[in-house]
């Protein structure tokens, strides 16, 4: 019978908790840049490749470096009719397309089983921030360093590197003793990346076989056990986490939310996290667009008072964050049925000048199936009429 002590370490030993109270998402996750990288316009299809030969051409085709989980079946053959509209969503498509996830961490993106994507991206920001061990073998402790301080250096090494030479690569560029730490043999393929943390890249070579390797205090590699599950909190605007409560409740584990005062704390993975990340990124993108585009009066009046109108460019813009900044500038109150809440996820891609916002709202409505009714005060976002939702 476990005491009430031995039941602790049990459970710690199953989790990595790393506790990231009050930091910036975006400093966490990805390098400064990268985020613009992901929102780049692109759109590709692939047929007939192998899964780690079509990664290749979408990676070579973005320069954005990937890791793909050496335990998936590389040599699948790929079809992916359409991987786009923009960077991010491209190597979402193609991982869907072998049934695995997609995280962009760092400055690269993981591909791999949704487990081990959670699992080693929690690791990768534990070890980024400068995690101390929490006492158990093979846990995380809270983070010492809300922005990782780590420079960004570049690696790579050639095909059928063993998995040896890899981790002795990484330890001459850091200048540090891979000391005690021996591998599993194995030969990779060829990886390069022009800016990566250290931290991210033997964080990556011990995941893949199920080790932690960092640096111990006495500037020598040490591996450790990894945790069976990992966890990360981060607090959240309120009307951030609402907006996508929708979008949450659908993954894989189901995050864990509770208040903080007027923030919403997110226990989650870290795919979780960066769902959140990706819609502030584009409420940003879109404030961006209006305070660049003003609104401005156009050339048609009505009883000689000019008509506000507006010239947006927003590339991949998700629907309803269009949607919001739009209900915003015209200050109108945005009401949108539950019925379509799943469609706000798609994005849109608006190229206007000089429409009203009446307009500018029916052209999201009809990219995305729905319906609008704009009102002195109120802009509506309904189902269209004899549609049917989305399964």
């Amino acid at each position: 019978m476990f005491s009430i002590g031995s039941k602790f370490c049990v459970f710690s030993s199953l989790v990595a908790f790393l506790t990231l109270s009050h930091v910036e998402v975006s400093a966490q996750l990805l390098q400064p840049g990268f985020e613009e990288e992901l929102l780049r316009s692109h759109q590709s299809s692939f047929n007939g490749g192998s899964l780690r030969d079509t990664l290749a051409a979408l990676s070579s085709a973005t320069d954005i470096p990937v890791w793909l989980d050496r335990r998936v079946d590389s040599g699948q053959e790929m079809s992916v009719p359409s991987a786009g509209p923009d960077v991010e969503s491209a190597f979402q498509a193609v991982a869907a397309a072998a049934d695995l996830v997609s995280l962009p961490l760092d400055r690269l993106v993981l591909v791999g089983r949704p487990e081990w994507v959670d699992r080693t991206g929690a690791l990768i920001l534990a070890a980024g921030s400068n995690a101390a061990a929490s006492g158990t073998s093979g846990t995380a402790g809270p983070r010492r360093a809300a922005v990782s301080k780590e420079n960004a250096i570049a690696m790579e090494w050639p095909f059928l590197t063993s998995s040896n030479e890899a981790l002795q690569i990484v330890g001459d560029r850091m200048q540090v003793d891979v000391g005690t730490v021996q591998l599993p043999h194995d030969l990779w393929p060829a990886f390069q990346a022009s800016a990566i943390r250290p931290s991210t890249i033997l964080t990556l070579i011990g995941c893949e076989f199920d080790l932690w390797i960092r640096i111990d205090s006495e500037g020598k590699l040490r591996s450790s056990e990894l945790p069976n599950l990992a966890a990360i909190e981060m607090p959240y605007p309120q009307n951030v986490v609402e907006r996508a409560r929708v979008q949450l409740m659908r993954m894989t584990p189901v995050p864990e939310l509770s208040r903080q005062g007027d923030q919403t704390v997110v226990r989650g993975s870290p795919r979780v996290h960066r769902a959140l990340q990706q819609r502030m990124a584009a409420a940003k993108m879109a404030s961006s667009a209006l305070a660049d585009n003003p609104n401005r009066p156009g050339r048609r009046r009505v009883q000689g008072t000019p008509i506000v109108q507006y010239t947006l460019t927003w590339p991949n813009a998700p629907a309803g964050m269009a949607f919001q900044k739009l209900a915003e500038a015209g200050k109108l109150q945005l009401s949108i049925d539950p019925e379509v809440e799943e469609s706000m996820d798609d994005r849109v891609q608006l190229d206007v000048k000089e429409l009203t916002l009446a307009e500018v709202v029916q052209q999201i409505a009809e990219q995305v199936g729905v319906e609008v009714e704009v009102t002195p005060t109120n802009l509506y976002v309904r189902k269209k009429s004899g549609s049917v939702p989305k399964p």
